[in-house]
C-alpha cells in the first residue's frame, strides 16, 4: 500500500504444482513420505511407505 493507493492485502493466486513436489499420507502411520518402490513376493511392483513400509497402492 502507499498514500496514492491504500488498499492493499495478500492475494490468492493459484499456481501450477510440479510433481516432483507432491508427497504421498500413509495409512497407517498417518505421517507425510515420499514413496519408495518395492518388488514384492509375486513379482508386482508397489509403492511402500518409507517409514513403516506398508504398502500404498
Amino acid at each position: 500500500p502507499s498514500r496514492s493507493l491504500p488498499q492493499g492485502g495478500i492475494l490468492q493466486i493459484e499456481t501450477p504444482l510440479n510433481a516432483s513436489n507432491v508427497m504421498l499420507v500413509c495409512n497407517k502411520c498417518k505421517k507425510v513420505t515420499r514413496g519408495a518402490t518395492k518388488v514384492l513376493d509375486n513379482g508386482i511392483k508397489a509403492r511402500v511407505c518409507k517409514k513403516c513400509g506398508e504398502v500404498l497402492d
